[in-house]
């Protein structure tokens, strides 16, 4: 029996909202704290495509390497095709490390940005909660306040 997922989907997402220009200012807002760390966003989304690439480079070399070493067997292991076949091998195992490298560093990168830009949310978030009137407390508990904003900081 097949489910239709999207119906399930559906009935656990939240509510579609309209994109307004207030609602992109405010995401724009949340971007200037990536601003302090921009060089290492960056770099990680470099690592991030130059990776990419290399993921779709992998199966060209892998097909050159197998059809080179089919036709080294056919011409009965010429000298070659010892050679082309060694130069392929060789571009796919650069391939494969410079994916590595890039792998490593973007998933590095990246979490160090999210982790650093999270921290300065919410230090922003506390420190103007901090600032508001004593009366703003007196009518809320201030743990639900705390627990929260947590909250809604983990969801950003």
């Amino acid at each position: 029996m097949a489910r239709d997922y999207r119906a399930v989907r559906r009935s656990t997402d939240v509510p579609r909202t309209a994109i307004t220009r207030k609602g992109l200012s405010e995401t724009w807002r949340l971007f200037a704290y990536l601003r302090p760390y921009r060089g290492r966003f960056l770099a990680a989304w470099i690592c991030l495509v130059v990776s990419s690439l290399g993921g779709l480079a992998m199966p060209y070399f892998g097909g050159r390497l197998i059809d080179s070493a089919q036709q080294r067997f056919q011409e009965g292991g010429s000298a070659s095709g010892a050679s082309s076949l060694d130069k392929i091998a060789l571009a796919l195992a650069g391939v494969l490390i410079l994916r590595a490298a890039c792998t490593y560093c973007q998933t590095v990168w990246g979490a160090e940005v999210g982790e650093r830009t999270m921290v300065d949310l919410r230090r922003d978030t506390f420190g103007r909660l901090i600032q508001l009137p004593i009366e703003f407390f007196a009518h809320r508990r201030v743990g639900e306040l705390t627990s929260r904003v947590a909250a809604d900081l983990s969801q950003i």
